[in-house]
């Protein structure tokens, strides 16, 4: 069992934007990376800023679907280690090929959505630094606008919170996928 980092987290999920082929593909990568890039440069340049009850109440609920998402990915373990028995089973036998084609498609879909979740995780907790900065008050000081450096932390919490619902809906496609799957005979 190897040491999961964060790199390896993040390069988990980069793969899930690449075909059977191992091409990437880009249109993935413009919704759940692009359309938040826009959205957050979009608010920064007109200098929107996240005030402190609004970054407080995006923390906690950050913080809520972050526990969420550490309780999925028990269940993700538990269907992938249910799996990885029932294809070893079936591997042993050597008769069902379908089964195992099935069972491997499944084992491979629940490692992209264990990635993509923890993927989210990162996010949420790099929102949360964020988000829970801004909730501190600037200091007054007539040499020094903070201003700035609230609109860059807003345009970054911008990015970070735009990308973890993004994703949410890639998440929410793979479960689809995989519980549709799952109800099949």
């Amino acid at each position: 069992m190897s040491k999961g980092t964060i790199v390896t987290i993040i390069s988990g999920h980069l793969n899930v934007f690449k075909d059977d082929s191992g091409r990437v593909i880009r249109g993935d990568y413009v919704a759940f990376f692009g359309i938040p890039l826009g959205v957050a440069l979009a608010l920064s340049y007109l200098h929107i800023i996240i005030e402190k009850d609004a970054a407080a109440f995006c923390a906690t609920s950050l913080s809520i679907f972050a526990a969420l998402l550490f309780n999925l990915i028990v269940l993700i373990v538990d269907m992938a280690r249910k799996s990885n028995e029932k294809l070893r089973e079936l591997k042993a036998g050597g008769k069902d090929s379908t089964g195992v084609h099935r069972l491997t498609k499944k084992i491979n879909l629940l490692k992209q959505l264990n990635s993509t979740v923890g993927f989210e995780i990162i996010l949420s907790v790099l929102a949360l630094i964020i988000l829970l900065a801004l909730t501190i008050p600037s200091p007054k000081n007539k040499w020094i606008n903070f201003n700035h450096g609230q609109v860059f932390a807003s345009g970054l919490a911008f990015f970070l919170v735009t990308c973890f619902v993004t994703h949410l809906f890639l998440i929410l496609r793979r479960l689809y996928v995989l519980l549709g799957n799952e109800l099949e005979p």
